[in-house]
């Protein structure tokens, strides 16, 4: 869109953004916890930037420790303890935030529920395998194993996610004491890649 006259930017407004399909959830394992990422890219449609409405605010889940914005995200998004919030409006196109925490476990499960304040156009869950660790949800759609940079994740689909509905996902089977390596973020690229792959073929 062509700049405001003078140059300045344009005028936020209010509106609506969802969270694109590239949008996913990413579990890795580890010893005595298991970090979650999540993976969000807002889509404002509008040739103006958007103070979104609902506000797009809301709290990591239950539990989660030491949430952290990763290299990458928007210089937007703001966290403060498990909240997580935008520090103004979302611009035209595609703004991304990268969020992890920790998740404590002591009996080889965690249930998560998470609530989003925008439209979640395509749920997407990925899991890094280890041992027999299983995936269960009872939005998920469909689920297959992929084989990535050496490990094995569960890959799973679920449809879209109403503003403010919980996404209730349940881990079980989950490693004690575990050898496995844990991935870095940039191993969830190659994730990406694959649901790209995998969607494509839907």
């Amino acid at each position: 869109s062509a700049p405001a006259p003078g140059g300045s930017v344009a005028p936020a407004v209010a509106g609506r953004i969802t969270l694109s399909d590239n949008s996913r959830i990413v579990f890795e394992p580890g010893d005595e916890d298991v970090a979650v990422y999540f993976i969000l890219e807002l889509v404002n449609n509008n040739t103006n930037p958007v103070n979104p409405d609902p506000p797009f605010v809301f709290d990591m889940p239950k539990g989660a420790q030491g949430t952290t914005l990763l290299d990458g995200s928007s210089p937007i998004a703001r966290t403060k303890g498990a909240h997580v919030s935008l520090a103004g409006p979302v611009p035209p196109g595609k703004t991304i935030i990268q969020l992890v925490a920790e998740m404590p476990t002591t009996s080889g499960t965690l249930d998560v529920t998470q609530t989003f304040p925008a439209q979640m156009d395509r749920l997407s869950v990925f899991v890094k395998k280890v041992g027999d660790t299983k995936l269960s949800s009872p939005a998920i759609e469909r689920q297959q194993e992929f084989p990535n940079d050496g490990q094995i994740v569960i890959g799973a689909m679920g449809g879209t996610i109403a503003p403010g509905k919980p996404i209730e996902l349940h881990l079980v089977d989950l490693p004690h004491h575990s050898p496995a390596p844990r991935y870095t973020a940039l191993a969830i690229a190659g994730v990406v890649v694959l649901a790209g792959v995998w969607a494509a073929t839907r």
